[in-house]
């Protein structure tokens, strides 16, 4: 790995731990995820989940609390890269919806997640102090919106100074992670590389989470079950302090002036205060019902003196929910309990109600236990947060792990492959310099079959192009002289007439043709005549050596004149003029003269290519004419007339 590689880890390790300190001083979010984002924009998608977790890891040891939240950072960075194979940061639009839409669902989770684990968010107390609610439906609902507002002005502002970064300091970044995205521009599918890891940790995920739920429970269980028992110890001791006739005397009107109410209420101030703290209310209630709904009524308190005998407790409250049934059944000859509940006034206890029968075996009141859950829950809920720390590092290090086992066994011998096919299919001569694929599964044997049949289809796959460039060379080559044929001929001029419509166009036309081909034909027979014909091809080409030459017709030649030739074209036609004659028919082999008549002329503005052809066709035929009249043509017989 580069230096610049580990130089912006690091770097992303100090911001993310700037932005949980911050975050932690200012009670909101401020740049909580930025060393993590900015580490999967610069340098990838796992070096980023690395940043979350020694993050997380570090507020832990410093006492925050936190690190129970890391699967959230952990689904922040992987939506992160996935918004930026999308090109997320190439407009504001884009960045405020992906802003927006990542804090709303991230903030229904960490709502969730915070509640169910009871750790204080800091959207509670502004929701607080901003409607007044405690708890229900719309405190939820305030507080979640609050959490994604706080949320996606956090992420919009971490995502701006990223674009910023990455626009300004190109040289943080490796470009081919990120390649679609740098450019912003859009791909339409995942590298195989992200597919694998946003499962791998979408399983990872769901395995932890149900992990981490059965071992809660586990733990719970046995938690309420101990302090059950406990719990059941106090009732039952209690129970045993009441006899029948004080628990008459103390039910009837005025009970609470007689000397067996001030017995019980002092024996039960003894296992209150014997119970070293472990008991928060211990009592006697009657539960009672009349107009406004089922209440209890106080007998007795050890520890409450707010509590008056007689005084009535309404069963509205949260506490009562799971215990009301059972409190209501006149039938109740069991012990209630135990029960854990967290209700907002007295906080989390466990509560056990043994009933209080008459002596004809009816319930008539109920001797209650609570036990001060408070502490043991702090506990309970650290176990929880240690348990989600524990599962986050043996996914980081299982996703780690699989994640590279993946890359070495599947992806890079799947890259080899493209590589070789790549090979296969622009015909290189050389074959791939990177080592054989060595994987001891079906991937090598493929690469060896592939490797086995490649020679074999290339060597014919040749063979049949070189028949093809052949056949396509003589399809638009003039058998006899060796010049290009009419069927090309057509092909340039498709060529001219595009770039007369582009504007482009800049050339000349040639046109040529053989003198008294008939006479050597008829006189020394057709193989004289083609050998005539050869030496006209040959002078033209020989002349206009960087310019197609075409035979069009028996006798007729076209030269087109571009580049260099065109620019030239004076001096070349110059040369042209010791052939512009008759045959000699004196002398001993005529038949190997090049002997021609020709006329130029050249593309001018709103020309077509037939208008150019035809200035040039009808300055051959001026020249032939005068030719055969006998008559001596001008020094610039073959120029384009002005």
């Amino acid at each position: 790995m580069s230096r610049n590689y580990w130089c912006m880890l690091v770097l992303g390790l100090l911001l993310q731990e700037a932005g949980l300190f911050l975050s932690s001083w200012a009670g909101a979010f401020v740049l909580f995820d930025f060393g993590a984002l900015l580490v999967t924009a610069s340098v990838g998608v796992l070096p980023g989940l690395l940043v979350v977790l020694i993050g997380g890891m570090l507020v832990s040891i410093t006492g925050e609390g936190r690190f129970f939240m890391l699967p959230l950072d952990f689904l922040t960075v992987l939506l992160f890269g996935f918004f930026l194979r999308r090109g997320v940061l190439r407009s504001w639009r884009n960045m405020a919806g992906a802003a927006v839409g990542l804090s709303v669902f991230l903030a229904v989770l960490a709502d969730g997640v915070c509640h169910a684990l009871n750790y204080k968010i800091p959207a509670e107390s502004l929701v607080q102090a901003v409607s007044g609610q405690a708890a229900g439906v719309g405190f939820l609902a305030v507080e979640m919106t609050i959490l994604a507002l706080l949320s996606s002005v956090n992420l919009f502002l971490d995502f701006f100074l990223i674009r910023l970064l990455l626009r300004r300091l190109p040289c943080l970044i490796k470009r081919s992670l990120i390649e679609p995205a740098w450019g912003w521009g859009r791909v339409r599918q995942w590298p195989l590389h992200l597919k694998f890891i946003a499962v791998l940790s979408i399983m990872m995920l769901l395995a932890g989470s149900a992990l981490f739920f059965l071992l809660r429970s586990v733990y719970r269980e046995e938690v309420y079950e101990t302090y059950g028992s406990l719990a059941c110890n106090y009732a039952s001791a209690g129970k045993g302090m009441i006899t029948s006739d004080e628990l008459e005397a103390v039910l009837a009107p005025k009970g609470n002036r007689s000397r067996d109410y001030q017995d019980l209420k002092r024996d039960l101030r003894i296992l209150y205060e014997h119970s070293d703290h472990a008991i928060r209310f211990l009592y006697v209630h009657q539960v009672i019902r009349d107009e406004t709904g089922p209440a209890m009524r106080v007998i007795c308190e050890a520890d409450n003196e707010t509590l008056q005998y007689d005084d009535r407790i309404p069963m509205r409250s949260a506490y009562y929910r799971p215990l009301k049934k059972a409190l209501l059944d006149e039938n109740t000859k069991q012990t209630i309990g135990p029960v854990v509940t967290n209700d907002p006034k007295w906080g989390w206890l466990l509560s056990v109600y043994e009933p209080l029968m008459d002596e004809s075996g009816n319930t008539v009141a109920y001797i209650g236990v609570d036990l001060d859950m408070r502490q043991v829950m702090d506990e309970v809920y650290k176990l929880d947060a240690k348990i989600i720390s524990v599962e986050c590092i043996i996914f980081c290090f299982l996703l780690a792990f699989v994640y590279t086992f993946i890359t070495n066994q599947v992806i890079r011998p799947i890259i080899r492959l493209q590589e070789m096919l790549s090979y296969f299919r622009e015909f290189l001569e050389k074959k791939p310099s990177e080592p054989p694929i060595r994987s001891g599964d079906e991937l090598e044997e493929l690469y060896k079959e592939i490797l086995l049949s490649q020679d074999k289809i290339l060597d014919d796959t040749r063979q049949l192009r070189e028949y093809l460039n052949l056949i396509e060379r003589m399809a638009l080559r003039d058998e006899l002289t060796g010049v290009k044929n009419h069927t090309a001929y057509e092909q340039k001029i498709v060529e001219l007439t595009a770039a007369i419509l582009a504007g482009t166009a800049e050339f000349g036309v040639l046109m040529a043709d053989m003198n008294e081909l008939k006479y050597i034909n008829d006189v020394y027979g057709h193989e004289k005549g083609d050998v005539a014909l050869k030496a006209v091809s040959k002078a033209l080409c020989t002349i206009f050596a960087h310019s197609p030459v075409y035979r069009i017709g028996g006798d007729e030649f076209v030269v087109v004149l571009t580049g260099q030739d065109y620019a030239a074209h004076q001096d070349l036609l110059l040369r042209m003029k010791p052939y512009i004659r008759l045959h000699d028919r004196t002398a001993e082999h005529p038949w190997e003269m090049a002997a021609m008549a020709a006329g130029f002329a050249v593309y001018r503005q709103g020309d077509t290519y037939a208008d150019v052809f035809n200035r040039a066709d009808e300055r051959m035929y001026e020249n032939k004419n005068v030719l055969k009249a006998g008559g001596k043509l001008p020094r610039d017989s073959v120029a384009d007339k002005p």
